[in-house]
């Protein structure tokens, strides 16, 4: 990873843009699985990464750069801290998001900013008036209501609900792969154990160790610590 790494960002000038665009998502699909993994180092991988192709265009097609690249360069920045950063990403680079879905997108991005500012309030309540309108949308939505719900300590029965609703859709939708499918299911099966009253954290422990596929393993891992 590491070399490809340095050969790409010293060279990539010397490459096709479509070359450019395979070789960052190869580097990007591995720092996503070493995140999933709770390996937290990848998350500044991954944020050097889009920091670096963004404003070279390397996502950018036709004049227009997809919403999953840009959202995801707004969670790993805002998992850093790096809210100026995102904010100045999305105000130059926002601009080139499909014109018919640049409000509903822009919305989004803002509320991982939100989210990650630890606003959690202010998420519920964007997330309570917004229709999801893109099925793709929908695991990254409805799991950042639940953790704005969890943290500001709703009712257990509302997050439960929202989980049971959460899995039924995994279960049901054939267009998620089954690596991204387990890791909803795993982080749901912690969840459910961290609201019950008196959590049994040696079976949380042993679940969180026992895989590495889990959807915001940090942010669980998080909670298992404030227990």
């Amino acid at each position: 990873y590491h070399a490809l790494k340095k050969q790409f960002f010293e060279r990539h000038a010397e490459l096709t843009k479509q070359d450019q665009l395979v070789i960052i998502s190869y580097l990007l699909n591995h720092t996503s699985y070493e995140i999933r993994k709770g390996n937290d180092a990848f998350v500044q991988e991954s944020f050097e990464l889009f920091r670096f192709g963004i404003p070279r265009q390397v996502f950018t097609i036709n004049g227009v750069i997809p919403t999953e690249h840009l959202l995801n360069a707004i969670d790993v920045a805002g998992k850093l801290k790096e809210f100026e950063w995102a904010r100045v990403t999305l105000k130059k680079w926002g601009t080139m998001i499909e014109l018919d879905n640049r409000e509903y997108y822009l919305t989004l991005a803002n509320v991982i900013i939100e989210f990650r500012q630890e606003h959690f309030e202010r998420c519920t309540e964007i997330l309570a008036q917004f229709d999801l309108k893109q099925p793709q949308d929908q695991i990254r939505w409805r799991w950042l209501k639940i953790m704005s719900h969890y943290e500001i300590k709703s009712a257990e029965s509302f997050i439960l609900d929202q989980c049971i609703a959460l899995e039924k859709y995994v279960r049901r939708n054939k267009r998620i792969n089954e690596s991204r499918k387990k890791g909803v299911l795993h982080s749901i099966k912690v969840l459910r154990l961290l609201l019950k009253p008196e959590p049994n954290t040696q079976k949380i422990d042993e679940l969180l160790s026992g895989g590495d596929n889990f959807h915001y393993k940090s942010w669980l891992l998080d909670k298992r610590k404030e227990l």
